[in-house]
């Protein structure tokens, strides 16, 4: 990869390109001969690409590895807070409604069924009450 065994500041090799790479740091990045003969080294036409140096006020640790710079960019912990009392005092609905969807479940319509069963021999013992004597 590299034309030359020269060593920069920061960058590191490995036997893999990407490891190499998470261990390294941003150091030769800042400067604009280092990044020169990087280029250079990596056989890539300068023409081509308008390469600069980073700006020293991006990262304050230029020597912290790009590992490191990665694993800051994940969400380390969720902070979840509800508060719906400033909800509603911002959006201030004029009516606020719940509603629930409940499955029935096997059990609960065996007793709806035995339940309705049940008040239809009872209505039947009231509308005819010589029915249920002669069954």
């Amino acid at each position: 990869m590299f034309s030359s065994n020269k060593s920069y500041p920061g960058l590191l090799r490995a036997c893999l390109l990407i490891d190499g790479l998470r261990l390294s740091t941003l150091e030769s990045f800042y400067e604009k001969n280092y990044l020169t003969q990087l280029m250079t080294d990596l056989v890539i036409d300068q023409s081509k690409f308008n390469i600069v140096p980073l700006k020293s006020s991006l990262i304050e640790n230029i020597t912290l590895p790009i590992r490191e710079l990665i694993h800051d960019l994940f969400v380390k912990e969720w902070k979840t807070s509800m508060d719906y009392s400033s909800y509603f005092s911002i959006c201030a609905p004029l009516h606020c409604e719940y509603s629930y969807i409940q499955r029935t479940n096997t059990l609960n319509i065996i007793s709806i069924l035995f339940w309705r069963l049940w008040w239809i021999g009872r209505y039947i013992s009231i509308l005819c009450p010589n029915c249920d004597k002669n069954v």
